[in-house]
């Protein structure tokens, strides 16, 4: 993978986050299609409107956010491409779990939701249990894979890597089999 097509990622993922803040968690196809509509066609970078999710099957999780932000997922991966950046290109689990707690925890410097696995792993972290993950198997697993292939490629260390980085958050079989297959679709 080039230079370029690590950045292209990296970016790529980030932009699509942010694209996705204004409607995040709605789960009615109409109406994202409404929103759309009324924005001649297109969904992303939706404004983050509370008024998208009445009536509808979803849940407003980000009126501390402003349009154009990342969601927790993007700014988890953010938090890891800066760790990685300062740590060498390498992924450091110790380091990351410290960055994360003080980015996502109290007096840090992300306002907004805080999802079950990244509350639970704050909680394991200030414990210092270890891995600080939860059984769950939502999105927060394969926050940090774009930054962990972007750092180590197709290499031989990638499974344990992304092991280590999917435990920030969860320990679950089911998110690290999502976390593999997300990178084999990087890679590919």
């Amino acid at each position: 993978m080039s230079h370029s097509a690590i950045s292209d990622m990296l970016l790529g993922a980030l932009v699509a986050d942010a694209a996705c803040l204004g409607t995040h968690w709605i789960y009615d196809p109409e109406r994202i299609g409404e929103i759309a509509a009324r924005r001649g066609g297109r969904a992303a970078f939706a404004p983050v409107l509370a008024s998208d999710y009445d009536g509808v099957q979803g849940y407003f999780a980000h009126g501390a956010r402003q349009d154009g932000m990342l969601t927790q997922y993007g700014e988890a991966l953010l938090l890891a491409i800066r760790s990685m950046n300062a740590n060498g290109g390498a992924f450091d689990a110790a380091a990351y779990r410290s960055a994360f707690a003080g980015h996502f925890g109290p007096g840090g410097a992300y306002v907004g939701y805080i999802d079950r696995p990244t509350r639970g792993a704050l909680e394991n972290i200030a414990a210092e249990h270890l891995p600080s993950g939860i059984d769950d198997d939502q999105n927060p697993a394969v926050t940090r894979v774009p930054a962990i292939v972007a750092g180590y490629r197709a290499g031989d260390a990638l499974p344990r890597v992304l092991q280590e980085a999917v435990e920030i958050t969860n320990v679950n079989g089911v998110a690290l089999a999502y976390a593999m297959a997300f990178a084999e679709v990087l890679l590919a």
